[in-house]
C-alpha cells in the first residue's frame, strides 16, 4: 500500500477530526558555500541533503506550507518526505524564519531564512521510502502565536564520513510523493502550554508512560528527545544511573523562564554515554533560559574519530541568546581527533563543551554564558571552547564584530587536555576567575588557557601548572593574551612548572590583520616554569607589565621534550611573529632568578621600539646581563617558595 494513500488517510482523519494534506507553497534546496553558493535550485524535481567537512559541498534543503486558520489547534501534525540516500545516515529537521521565495532561494546572506527551532531528525538510507517526524507541538505553538504557515529545513547531521548526498521528491515532482504536512484538528480542549516535570530513569523507567513522576518515568535519552521542552519545564535524570544515547534537545521559545536539564535522587551523578555512536552526548539548538546541572557527560569509546564533543551548543541566526547556563558537570573521555596545526579549524572544535555561534543573516551572541563549578578531565582537543561567526574586525574598525556578553567562566577544573583548556573568544568583558588548569596540552600545541578576539577581558585569581611542551611547541604556558583583543587584564593569577614559559602576549601577524592592544599584566605570581618568562610576540602594542613576581630557582620544570629553540633560559623575551612588539613597559616587577642556566635578555630593542623599564629588581645567578633599567635593584628580595608535593613526587619517580 502506497504511504500517501488519500482516501485512507482521509477515512482516518474523519474518524478523528478534521484534517488537511498541505503541500509546499515553495520548495528548493541551496549550497552553503563553493561556486554554487549563489545558484537557485528552485525549480527542481529533487531536493537535496549533504554534509562535508568541506563547506563548498554542504546542501540544506527548503520547504514552506500554509494552512487555514479554521481549526484553533491539531492533535496531529506530521511532516512527510519520500526519499534515499546511497547510505545511512541522519537527516536533521528544523523550522526556519524569514520570508522566502523558491525563485530567489539562495546560499547567500540575506538571501535564505534563517534557522529557528530544531524539530527532530530521521534516519535515511538507500531504500526509496517516506520519512515522518512529528511536530505537533511546533505547529500548535506557531497557532498560538497567530502564525498559519511553516518553513521547514532538512540538514544533514554532522558525521565522520564521506559526503553522501540525500535526494527527495520536491512538489515540482508530479507523483503522489510530494512532500506533505498532514494536519488533524483537535476535538478536545487545548490545555496550553503548561509546565511540567519530566523524569527518567534508566533502570525503572519505560519509555511507553508519560514520564511525568518517578513512577512513570522514562527509560532513555531517545525518549527524552521526542519531547518539545519550554521555559519552566524540568528534565531530570535518576541519579546513580548510567544512561546509553544521546540527547537533541527540541524546544518552544514561548516565556523566559528557564529551561532546567538536572539529576534527582540520591548517590552518583547521572552520567550521560553516547558510546561514541554520536558525535556529541548533549545538544542545543538555539535555546536560550537553559541550564544544564549535576551531569556526567563522557563517550566510552576508544576510537579517535573526526569530531567528538561531549556538550555542543549551536546558535545560529538568533540574535541575543541569554541566559545559558553549565554548572556542576563532569565531563571526561570526550576524546576526538586533536589535528596536526592551529590552522585545523575543524579539529578545534574537538571539546568537553564546544559553543558555537554560526550563520550570516542575523548577528548572534550569547548574552549570559556561565559555566561554572565543572570537572573536565581527558577531554581533546579542548576542554570548553566557542567560536563565532560573527568576528571580523581589525584594531580599528568592527567589520561584522559580534561579541557575547556577560560571559563568566568561574571555578571549573581542566585537566589532561589534548591542547588548550580553555578559548575563549569573540566576547566583550568576559570574566575567567577561580580556575584551575593542569596537565593541558599532553598531545599537541596549546597553551593552558587564552582569550582571542576579546574586548577587556579579566582573567583573576586563576592557577595553571605542567602544561606539557611537545616538539615544535611555540605554545605551552599557563595563560595567553591572544591576538585580535583589546585592554585584556591578568591579575592575581598564579602559574607555575609550565613547560614553555611564564605566559604569552601576542598581536599576531600582519598577514592576519592581526593586533593586541593594551594587555595589562599585573600582580601574578609565575613560578618555576621552563624557557623564558613573560613572552611578547608579535603585533602586541601598549603592553604594561608591573608588580608581578617571576621566580626560578634549582626546581625550574624540566620539558617532557627537549627544547627546540635555544639553550638557556630568556627573563625577558621579545619576539618577531609578523611584526615585532611595540611600546612595553616593565614596572615595579620582581624577578627572583637562581638557576644554574644562564638568564639571558632577549628584548631586540632595535625592533621592539619603546620598550621602558622603570624600578624592577632582578636578583639571582648566572643572569649574564640586565634590562635597561635606571632603578634597577639588584639585592636579594628574600623570596622563598617551598616545592609543591606534585613536583617531589615526580622527581622521586
Amino acid at each position: 500500500m502506497k504511504l500517501f494513500s488519500f482516501v485512507i488517510l482521509f477515512l482516518m482523519y474523519n474518524m478523528v477530526g478534521w484534517g488537511q494534506i498541505l503541500t509546499p507553497t515553495d520548495d528548493g534546496y541551496i549550497y552553503l558555500g563553493g561556486n554554487n553558493i549563489d545558484r537557485n535550485y528552485g525549480s527542481e524535481t529533487e531536493l537535496k541533503t549533504c554534509y562535508s567537512f568541506n563547506k563548498q559541498y554542504n546542501q540544506r534543503t527548503y520547504i514552506r506550507f500554509e494552512w487555514n486558520t479554521e481549526a484553533n489547534y491539531f492533535s496531529s501534525a506530521k511532516f512527510r518526505i519520500y526519499g534515499q540516500s546511497d547510505s545511512l545516515k541522519v537527516v536533521e529537521v528544523y523550522s526556519a524564519v524569514g520570508n522566502w521565495q523558491e525563485d530567489s532561494l539562495t546560499g547567500m546572506p540575506g538571501a535564505k531564512p534563517s534557522l529557528s527551532t530544531y524539530l527532530g531528525a530521521f534516519e535515511i538510507n538507500n531504500r526509496a521510502d517516506c520519512r515522518e517526524v512529528d511536530i505537533t507541538d511546533y505547529v500548535n505553538y506557531l497557532n498560538f502565536n497567530k502564525i498559519n504557515k511553516i518553513s521547514i529545513v532538512l540538514v544533514d547531521r554532522e558525521h565522520q564520513r564521506a559526503p553522501v548526498e540525500a535526494r527527495f521528491y520536491s512538489k515540482e515532482n508530479k507523483s503522489q510523493y510530494a512532500p506533505r504536512l498532514e494536519l488533524v484538528t483537535k476535538k478536545d480542549e487545548f490545555e496550553g502550554f503548561i509546565p511540567h516535570t519530566y523524569y527518567v530513569d534508566s533502570e525503572k523507567g519505560d519509555d511507553k508512560k508519560d514520564g511525568k513522576s518517578p513512577g512513570t518515568a522514562w527509560k532513555s535519552p531517545e525518549r527524552a528527545g521526542k519531547t518539545f521542552y519550554k521555559g519552566g519545564d524540568k528534565l531530570l535524570f535518576k541519579k546513580g544511573c548510567r544512561f546509553p544515547g544521546s540527547l537533541f534537545v527540541k524546544y518552544l521559545p514561548l516565556n523566559t523562564e528557564k529551561l532546567i536539564i538536572n539529576a534527582y535522587g540520591s548517590g552518583e551523578n547521572p552520567v550521560l554515554d553516547a558510546e561514541g555512536k554520536e558525535i556529541c552526548v548533549l545538544k542545543l539548538f538555539n535555546t536560550p533560559f537553559v541550564e544544564v546541572k549535576n551531569l556526567e557527560i563522557t563517550q566510552s569509546s576508544n576510537i579517535i574519530p573526526v569530531i567528538r564533543r561531549g556538550i555542543y551548543y549551536l546558535a545560529e541566526d538568533f540574535g541575543a541568546v541569554r541566559h545559558v547556563r553549565f554548572d556542576s558537570l563532569t565531563v571526561r573521555n570526550i576524546v576526538g581527533n586533536p589535528g596536526k596545526d592551529d590552522a585545523d579549524m575543524l579539529a578545534k572544535s574537538n571539546a568537553g563543551i564546544f559553543s558555537e555561534i554560526t550563520g550570516n543573516n542575523i548577528p548572534t551572541y550569547f548574552d549570559g554564558y556561565y559555566l561554572e563549578n565543572s570537572y573536565f578531565c581527558k577531554v581533546g582537543r579542548h576542554g570548553a571552547t566557542n567560536q563565532s561567526s560573527w568576528q571580523n574586525r581589525s584594531l580599528t574598525e568592527n567589520i561584522n564584530w559580534v561579541p557575547s556578553e556577560n560571559l563568566k567562566i568561574r571555578k571549573n577544573v581542566f585537566e589532561e587536555t589534548a591542547s588548550d583548556g580553555l578559548i575563549v573568544r569573540v566576547a566583550n568583558k568576559p570574566l575567567m576567575e577561580y580556575n584551575l588548569f593542569k596537565r593541558c596540552s599532553i598531545q599537541l600545541s596549546g597553551n593552558a588557557s587564552f582569550s582571542y578576539n576579546c574586548d577587556s577581558a579579566l582573567w583573576q585569581f586563576n592557577e595553571a601548572c605542567y602544561t606539557v611542551y611537545n616538539t615544535g611547541d611555540h605554545d605551552a604556558a599557563g595563560f595567553d593574551s591572544d591576538y585580535k583583543s583589546k585592554h585584556t587584564i591578568f591579575q592575581y593569577n598564579y602559574a607555575h612548572h609550565n613547560e614553555y614559559g611564564d605566559m604569552l602576549i601576542t598581536g599576531g601577524p600582519a598577514s592576519s590583520k592581526g593586533f593586541n592592544d593594551g594587555t595589562i599584566v599585573r600582580y601574578n605570581v609565575f613560578c618555576n616554569n621552563a624557557h623564558h618568562g613573560i613572552r611578547v610576540s608579535g603585533l602586541a602594542t601598549n603592553t604594561q607589565i608591573y608588580g608581578n613576581i617571576c621566580y626560578h630557582d634549582e626546581h625550574t620544570v624540566t620539558p617532557s621534550e627537549p627544547f627546540e629553540e635555544y639553550p638557556g633560559y630568556r627573563i625577558f623575551y621579545h619576539k618577531n611573529w609578523g611584526g615585532w612588539p611595540q611600546n612595553t613597559s616593565y614596572t615595579n616587577n620582581i624577578y627572583h632568578y637562581t638557576n644554574k642556566d644562564n638568564g639571558i635578555n632577549e628584548l631586540n630593542e632595535d625592533f621592539s621600539k619603546g620598550t621602558t623599564f622603570n624600578g624592577n629588581t632582578v636578583f639571582g645567578e648566572n643572569i649574564r646581563d640586565y634590562p635597561p633599567d635606571s632603578f634597577l635593584n639588584k639585592k636579594d628580595p628574600l623570596l622563598y617558595f617551598p616545592l609543591p608535593e606534585s613536583v617531589k613526587v615526580i622527581k622521586n619517580k
